[in-house]
């Protein structure tokens, strides 16, 4: 495995915003792929504030790309 993506839609509504960040963070722990992990928010991460995932090792693509290896 080189990279995991994210592919948004992480929360179905506002309640379950507290459980993300412990999930996340507890995934690099388990899974440490050489192209790390990227992101993306689906309609439903709308609700996600930027505090909630500073500070993770997550690259979060917004409107943007990246080149693979």
């Amino acid at each position: 495995m080189d990279l995991v993506a994210l592919t948004g839609d992480l929360i179905q509504n506002r309640r379950h915003i507290p459980l993300l960040r412990p999930f996340l963070a507890e995934l690099p722990k388990h899974i440490c792929p050489p192209d790390g992990i990227v992101g993306v928010w689906g309609n439903h991460d709308r609700y996600v504030p930027d505090r909630e995932v500073a500070g993770l090792p997550i690259r979060w693509l917004n409107n943007e790309w990246m080149p693979l290896r």
